[in-house]
């Protein structure tokens, strides 16, 4: 296999030593102010050069605002693309991108690695075995202070900062949306949201969005985003018929209780690192090449989370 890479920022450079990890050192890189790199990796300066190198599938982890303009290229070839998320960055290439997909013969995936987490995955046999009964409601919360996610750097010049980069909390954060219809199930009805920018953060992008509407399942899923909690939140709680679901993806725990209050069961992952889902996403995208069957989460799955992204941030950049 002949990988290619477009972009090499954090995200970037993680796949490719990941890949490294792997076995797979074919690796090429598109860097158009590429100045060596630290896995004497080969380098080319534009697009031209890298479709030429023959790479036969592509990572696409440059900014979400640049998606289009390459996911055009590569799918005419039909080039195996795995593209970070969100897959897309303006409501208006949704259309180009179901127009697009229709003739695509290559395999697309999105880059959503939280399906990849230990709690994720148990979580998911849990609803799929019906153990909580019926699910009545879920609960979706992430949130971290902006300016430390990346203590070395300049928050407001970062990807997450800029409007015309992609960014804001609604697409930066955007697996939470992805978590909930892959475990509830797809938007149904009683759709409702809202976006703002609320602090004093020097942003151009909403800082909070908060999301809830009924699943097609008839479940009540609410879904809150910000750049605003100091340290770090992700957690998800879920009411059923049979008792109460935590889920807490910082620590990596769960914690069942039944009806009368009492834990039931508790499940703990302390090997888990974080890299560890990055790499099962790769393994999972290779496996996905060599048997040459549909990805999950695919570029199908990436536009209903896009879908809903863009609604819930609509009335926020209306006219803006």
């Amino acid at each position: 296999m002949r990988f290619g890479i477009i972009g090499f920022g954090s995200i970037g450079r993680r796949h490719a030593e990941n890949l490294q990890i792997l076995g797979i050192h074919d690796v090429v890189l598109l860097r158009e102010m590429g100045s060596g790199n630290h896995l004497d990796l080969k380098e080319v300066p534009d697009l031209e050069a890298f479709l030429g190198s023959g790479v036969d599938q592509v990572i696409l982890s440059n900014p979400t605002s640049m998606h289009m303009a390459y996911l055009d290229k590569l799918m005419d070839r039909d080039i195996n693309i795995l593209s970070e998320k969100p897959l897309l960055g303006r409501a208006e290439e949704i259309e180009e991108m179901v127009s697009r997909l229709s003739g695509y013969k290559g395999l697309g995936m999105v880059a959503y690695n939280m399906r990849f987490h230990p709690c994720i995955r148990e979580l998911k046999n849990i609803l799929d075995e019906r153990a909580l009964g019926n699910v009545y409601s879920a609960r979706l919360f992430v949130g971290q202070y902006l300016p430390d996610w990346r203590p070395k750097g300049d928050y407001r010049q970062t990807y997450s900062a800029l409007k015309a980069l992609g960014g804001g909390v609604g697409l930066d954060l955007i697996h939470e949306i992805d978590l909930a219809i892959h475990l509830f199930g797809d938007v149904g009805e009683h759709f409702f949201a809202m976006a703002d920018r609320v602090s004093q953060l020097e942003i151009d992008t909403e800082d909070l969005v908060e999301i809830l509407y009924k699943s097609k399942q008839g479940q009540f899923v609410s879904i809150h985003l910000d750049y605003l909690t100091r340290g770090y939140r992700r957690d998800i709680l879920i009411t059923g018929e049979f008792g109460e679901l935590r889920v807490d993806l910082g620590l990596a725990t769960m914690e069942l209780k039944d009806l009368s209050g009492r834990v039931a069961e508790r499940w703990s992952f302390p090997d888990f690192k974080k890299n560890d889902m990055y790499l099962d996403l790769l393994r999972t995208f290779i496996a996905f090449i060599k048997k040459g069957s549909t990805p999950s989460p695919s570029f199908q799955d990436g536009l209903v989370s896009n879908k809903v992204a863009f609604k819930a941030r609509e009335e926020y950049y209306h006219g803006k």
